[in-house]
């Protein structure tokens, strides 16, 4: 992006390249939130990502981006006598990665040292594929994405998830673009369980918008003991290549801290003096996690090497099960699509709630990909994952919803045993003509039957569901018209 290039071309302020860990800390601290138990804690003025209307891709239309570009201009000029850190870091450590750099001005040392703990240590002297610079005390609140020239501009926001999403954003939509791969909004596991016929192994990928339960259904470990085990690789991106192998792409966690109720494993990798803790609340000294009235996306940078469950390993050999979180009264409590046209469909239809992590009120929303990161053109993703199934007819697709059947609550531990015997193999599932897919008949270890859609909502289900029906179909074929032809399997 030349006006960046331009900008630090004229910078009068000192860059200050990869300043160690230790030093980021130490300049941190002074920004820290005082607690009792010793973890840096920072309060942040934006406490979610930008909502869609602040973001600006290159790819929009011209008068738009022309718009933005002046905006980026107007904020530069604020800061030519600016000292900036400048940090270089990773995506990834295997066959598909990037090198990425931010420049953060030196008034934020908390965000230069949570990028550095969340990716991984670059190759010496290797060019960015990526850049963002950060202005986060711009009064203007602004996003802009040149994606053709791989650079970021953050106006306004000092929240670290809006940080590392414009790196990727970027290598999602690059994998799609230039590497024949899918970039998913979807955390990664590994499972080896005992079945009757013996030991199986499986790759799984969980896909969900935040706050649907994606962080907690990926750390449980399901009360496995060896040599049985379920092991986290990922918790947010993956890269899914065609031949079936998933690459990570960070090196730590990013949770909301109100999941770790429900995730004990990863309280150790929290409650860490290496962790940073980000709009959580303290009370009479001590973090409390449970209060959210500082934030409802609270979040940390969670230490892998302290979570039970989480290998160094960031990569899936191969994926064998696709998980899909939904929030719809309507749908079961789990749903095995029936072809790739049908799992695509829900997977451009990506139904759920807005969340904490997105700024809004929670409402229904569909999300296609289950990725609001997701750059245009959509419908090529949704390609990317129709080729891939259709050439890996064994890869199962499973929608699981993590809200309500009807007015009946699913909870984590239902979704966890579903997930589980799913993996197993030992869920008996039957056809079934309103959904045109299979719903279970039995899951061991759980009564399904209390969360059947036709006990609980009655005869108006099967209707109902037609009404969803057309509705979805209008959705995809006034939003995704190249895609037109998954509504007949929906």
């Amino acid at each position: 992006m030349k006006i960046v290039e331009d900008f630090f071309n004229s910078l009068k302020g000192r860059l200050i390249e990869d300043p160690s860990t230790v030093k980021l800390r130490e300049k941190a601290k002074t920004y820290s939130i005082s607690n009792d138990n010793g973890i840096l804690l920072f309060h942040t003025k934006i406490k979610a990502r930008q909502p869609k209307a602040n973001i600006i891709e290159g790819i929009d239309p011209e008068q738009r981006v022309l718009e933005g570009v002046e905006r980026v201009q107007n904020a530069l000029k604020k800061y030519k006598s600016r000292d900036f850190y400048v940090i270089n870091r990773k995506i990834g450590t295997g066959g598909i990665s990037f090198n990425i750099r931010a420049y953060i001005p030196v008034e934020f040392p908390h965000l230069a040292l949570m990028t550095q703990l969340n990716f991984f240590h670059p190759e010496e002297d290797t060019k960015p594929d990526f850049i963002t610079l950060a202005l986060p005390d711009t009064q203007d609140l602004l996003v802009f994405v040149d994606y053709d020239d791989g650079t970021n501009v953050l106006l306004g926001t000092d929240y670290y998830g809006e940080l590392k999403m414009s790196f990727l954003r970027l290598a999602m939509n690059y994998s799609r673009d230039f590497f024949n791969s899918i970039g998913l909004h979807a955390s990664s596991k590994y499972y080896r369980l005992k079945t009757r016929e013996g030991f199986v192994e499986k790759g799984v990928l969980i896909f969900g918008l935040s706050g649907t339960g994606k962080s907690t259904l990926t750390m449980s470990d399901h009360g496995l003991e060896e040599p049985e085990e379920a092991t986290v690789r990922q918790d947010d991106i993956v890269i899914l290549r065609s031949d079936g192998h998933a690459y990570g792409t960070e090196r730590n966690f990013y949770p909301k801290t109100d999941s770790l109720p429900h995730i004990p494993s990863l309280i150790p990798a929290v409650m860490n003096p290496l962790s940073v803790l980000e709009n959580v609340t303290v009370k009479n000294g001590r973090v409390d996690f449970e209060d959210l009235t500082v934030s409802s996306n609270a979040r940390a940078i969670a230490i892998r090497e302290y979570v039970r469950n989480a290998e160094n390993r960031i990569d899936l050999d191969r994926v064998d099960i696709l998980f899909f979180l939904t929030r719809n009264p309507l749908m079961p409590a789990g749903l095995k699509t029936s072809s790739p046209e049908q799992a695509v469909g829900y997977f451009m239809l990506g139904e759920s709630v807005r969340t904490s992590a997105e700024a809004g009120k929670p409402e229904p929303v569909r999300v296609p990909g289950f990725d609001p990161f997701m750059l245009e053109p959509k419908w090529k993703t949704a390609m990317r994952l129709y080729e891939f199934l259709e050439r890996h007819r064994g890869v199962e697709v499973i929608l699981l919803n993590t809200g309500y059947v009807g007015n009946v609550k699913v909870t984590p531990e239902e979704t966890s045993q579903i997930i589980l015997e799913a993996v197993r193999e030992e869920i008996k599932w039957r056809y079934d003509d309103h959904l045109r897919a299979y719903i279970p008949v039995s899951v061991p270890g759980m009564d399904i039957t209390r969360l059947d859609p036709y006990k609980i909502i009655g005869e108006a289900y099967g209707g109902e569901l037609e009404e969803l029906r057309k509705d979805r179909v209008m959705f995809l074929e006034s939003t995704l018209p190249q895609l037109k032809f998954l509504a007949d399997y929906i």
